[in-house]
């Protein structure tokens, strides 16, 4: 099982380090938006039990700072999960910012046909959706209320 430990800093970058089960790890630094956009990727792949989105690539040996490079210099290619879960992470990082989105569903298709991907648009339940956000809000909620230096530790099984 992974453990993911992320650090709160305040005048300094936050931190996400991943342990993996052969206790190799993959960490950075990161700015308060990645540390929102990877606690929802948390949210929305333990929710959808995801086992090849971005946890499950980091789990299987891929650094977490591969992602930031461009395609062509990537040593991997993303899964279908992977693919899936980044476009609906995307859309519900935008919704729990602005407020809920009319025809969630309907947004999620126009995104895939935006990007040309070859992945049949998905189709999440209201009560998969929801889940999702509520997970995420006790998420982001540990975050908030974490101190200076203090670590949240989740864990992901492959």
């Amino acid at each position: 099982m992974m453990k993911i430990a992320f650090t709160k800093n305040i005048n300094k970058k936050h931190s996400i380090a991943c342990t993996r089960d052969d206790g190799s790890q993959t960490w950075m630094q990161c700015d308060d938006f990645f540390i929102v956009h990877d606690l929802m990727h948390y949210a929305a792949e333990i929710t959808l039990a995801y086992k090849n989105a971005f946890y499950g690539m980091l789990a299987n040996g891929v650094s977490i700072t591969d992602f930031e490079l461009p395609k062509a210099q990537r040593k991997f290619q993303l899964t279908e999960e992977a693919i899936i879960t980044e476009h609906l992470v995307n859309l519900l990082t935008i919704e729990a910012k602005q407020g809920t989105l009319n025809d969630f569903n309907m947004l999620l298709a126009e995104s895939f046909t935006k990007s040309n991907t070859a992945i049949t648009t998905p189709v999440f339940s209201q009560d998969q959706l929801l889940k999702i956000k509520s997970s995420y809000k006790l998420l982001i909620n540990q975050w908030i209320a974490l101190g200076e230096h203090e670590q949240m530790v989740l864990h992901f099984k492959k």
